[in-house]
């Protein structure tokens, strides 16, 4: 009698277990769904504006911001750096959490430690991490902080 107990507990615990697996997994799938969503939905703005023949350095000219810094060099950073290069926007650093960032056109990257060099803005380029990454840089940092998704939305 004690057995089938322990069988009936166990396969309780392993159907919610399996429940929960599931469940999880599936919620996951869907953050990452929503996520790249949103970066699909960002790049095909950014491809409208350039059919248009608008630039992302119009923003920054706009506001005379000369000197900038980009906090993140996956797909969307490379991208903002190599439209602003040969720019009058001077991208002085990157910055990116990964130690294998490699950047051409002499510009330096980053970890994120302590104090960083002075610029006019960063731009914040992931863009699921925006708020999380903002509150981090504004301890360390009075530079205005901008999202790329800002830029973008604002040039449409």
């Amino acid at each position: 009698m004690q057995w089938d107990k322990e069988k009936i507990i166990l396969s309780f615990l392993a159907g919610n277990l399996s429940l929960y697996l599931y469940y999880k997994i599936k919620s996951t799938n869907k953050n990452v769904d929503d996520k790249n969503k949103k970066y699909l939905q960002l790049f095909e703005k950014w491809l409208i504006l350039a059919e248009r023949g608008d630039s992302i350095r119009q923003f920054f000219e706009a506001r005379n911001i000369k000197e900038i810094a980009v906090y993140g060099y996956g797909n969307i950073g490379k991208h903002l750096v190599a439209q602003l290069s040969g720019s009058d926007i001077n991208i002085k650093y990157v910055l990116d959490k990964r130690k294998d960032c490699i950047i051409t056109d002499n510009i330096p990257c980053y970890p994120l430690l302590g104090k960083i060099q002075s610029v006019d803005a960063i731009v914040i380029t992931p863009i699921c991490e925006y708020m999380e990454i903002k509150n981090t840089l504004k301890r360390v940092t009075s530079a205005e902080l901008i999202s790329i998704e800002d830029i973008i939305y604002e040039l449409l």
